[in-house]
């Protein structure tokens, strides 16, 4: 006969494991650590990359107060790139006369009325032909005044303008 300290017993079965067994196994805690360490250096990694990126631009940033020569932004027949497009350029030419336009029903922040419009003509070697904005207003009546102001002070001068 057997002694019931050499008796084997029967396999018991719990039933399948719970979550809350399979989370606290060594290997499973493992590798929630090692997937919050891999987290953490892609954050690292991605705070570097802005940083040095943000530090890059400003370095290489362009003064877009500089006044510059028109020639040097675009050249005849080019179109203007966003690289260009907010920067002030400076030129010498005349306004052609009786070539101004009064532009209505256009925004100007939100606000809707007119713009006064003249043709420029530069006197470079290669005599560039451009539409200067001269103003804005919201009443109808005030382009109309400002165009014959226009008409009378400045066709056929030569002026030195600057804009953007």
């Amino acid at each position: 006969m057997s002694t019931p300290a050499t008796r084997r017993t029967r396999p018991h079965y719990e039933g399948a494991p719970t979550q809350l067994r399979v989370m606290v196994k060594p290997k499973w805690i493992g590798a929630l650590v090692l997937a919050l360490l891999v987290a953490a250096g892609f954050a690292w990694l991605g705070k570097w990359q802005l940083g040095h990126a943000i530090t890059v631009e400003s370095e290489h940033a362009v003064d877009v107060a500089e006044v510059r020569p028109l020639d040097t932004v675009t050249g005849p027949g080019e179109a203007i790139t966003d690289a260009s497009a907010g920067l002030v350029f400076m030129t010498v030419g005349s306004f052609v006369s009786g070539d101004y336009q009064v532009v209505e029903e256009r925004a100007n922040g939100g606000e809707v009325g007119a713009w006064v419009v003249g043709h420029f003509v530069t006197t470079d070697a290669r005599p560039r032909h451009l539409a200067v904005a001269l103003g804005w207003s919201a009443t109808p009546a005030e382009p109309s005044q400002a165009l014959q102001t226009f008409k009378a002070k400045f066709s056929d001068v030569e002026l030195e303008i600057e804009g953007r």
